[in-house]
């Protein structure tokens, strides 16, 4: 069964890089990223992933709060989501 992974990182390269190293390691999963919190929270929101990854240096907020702020609006996620 495939994995669904979503990504949060500001750096074009690092989300570039992640997506090279995700592909090679878990050919069937799905990677859907972005740099944006908005646009974040709005994937998150509408699709079930099986694994967040958050960078911890963002802009305005780093990636603890992120976490806790997905664990608020997805209660029923999984900790870590």
């Amino acid at each position: 069964m495939p994995i669904n992974i979503l990504l949060l990182d500001d750096s074009k390269v690092a989300r570039m890089q992640a997506r090279r190293v995700i592909a090679e390691a878990v050919p069937d999963a799905t990677l859907t990223d972005t740099d944006n919190f908005d646009h974040f929270f709005e994937l998150a929101r509408q699709t079930a992933f099986d694994l967040v990854l958050i960078d911890y240096n963002m802009p305005n907020e780093n990636g603890l709060s992120l976490a806790e702020r997905l664990k608020t609006e997805r209660p029923g996620c999984a900790w870590p989501c």
